[in-house]
């Protein structure tokens, strides 16, 4: 079980987003119509229906072409749906009415580190990662949050294999901010990394801690470490939390369903492990599936998941 792998490269994103969060409308200084479209846009954003959100704030942007705020708020949905080269190209669109502004140098690191996780072509990860640096360490020049800054080259260090670096970009950022979730969860993997199981264990805990509302990720990595150490009890209540967290947290439903396995629990484990291929049809998931099928004598219905 690969847990460093697994390690979400979307990070700091939670940090980063409280920045980039919808934009108020500043009521006297704006036209009427101006205004009616941002906050119509707010309205349908926040009621659910963003498609039209979107429309709203691209009209509200025509309307007075020297607001950034706009822009800033579909940088924020964009981020929200996951549709990452559009915020990317949002986050431009603000630098260019608001030339310098920190918190956007540093939602554009992280957006094209992010990126370049995806990347397949390895010299267009290392050039996004490049890019990702230089508006980081524009943000920093501009005085941005130091802790987000060190927080953010450490990711794109753990990106980049240097793992010591990483390390002491992360050590740097809880030095300034010790209560940030992320620094927590990264130093907890690179613990693990060098076989420091406990003290892992211990800054995954943190993590937790410091962000006890909705935090699958530290749960599920929490959870695989307490696998690789056979305390699968353990593991177990781990990955149903990281589950209860997250619905769509597929690992936490794979996770559970191969420890039922070894329970021959195999209904729970199906259960699981169709819900985990139900949110992605993932080729580890697929193959604990047809073995849990086989156990069950479902071997036809094995077959089609190998």
């Amino acid at each position: 079980m690969n847990i460093y792998a697994r390690v979400s490269l979307s990070l700091a994103f939670s940090s980063v987003l409280a920045l980039g969060s919808l934009c108020p409308v500043a009521a006297a200084a704006t036209k009427p119509t101006y205004d009616k479209k941002m906050q119509l846009g707010q309205l349908l954003y926040f009621n659910g229906n963003v498609d039209q959100a979107i429309k709203a704030f691209r009209t509200a942007a025509q309307l007075k072409p020297t607001a950034f705020e706009p822009h800033l708020n579909l940088v924020n949905i964009y981020v929200q749906k996951g549709d990452i080269p559009e915020a990317v190209e949002e986050c431009h669109e603000v630098l260019k009415i608001k030339e310098g502004h920190k918190d956007v140098h540093l939602i554009l690191g992280n957006l094209l580190r992010s990126m370049a996780s995806s990347e397949t072509d390895t010299e267009k990860q290392k050039e996004l990662l490049a890019e990702a640096v230089k508006e980081v360490e524009m943000a920093q020049s501009l005085k941005a949050d130091p802790a987000l800054i060190q927080n953010t080259l450490g990711i794109i260090k753990v990106q980049q294999g240097e793992h010591d670096q990483a390390m002491k970009h992360m050590e740097a950022a809880l030095a300034v901010k010790g209560s940030l979730p992320d620094a927590h969860l990264v130093k907890g993997v690179l613990h693990f990394k060098k076989g420091e199981k406990e003290l892992a264990l211990k800054h995954l805990d943190l993590a937790i801690k410091h962000k006890a509302n909705k935090n699958a990720e530290a749960r599920n990595t929490k959870a695989d470490i307490l696998f690789t150490m056979g305390k699968h009890d353990e593991a177990l209540t781990e990955y149903q939390k990281a589950a209860e967290d997250d619905s769509r947290y597929l690992a936490a439903w794979s996770g559970q369903g191969n420890i039922y396995i070894q329970r021959k629990e195999y209904e729970k484990a199906k259960d699981c492990l169709e819900k985990a291929v139900a949110i992605k049809p993932d080729k580890n998931a697929l193959y604990s599936l047809a073995v849990c099928k086989e156990k069950m004598g479902d071997k036809d219905g094995a077959i089609k998941f190998i």
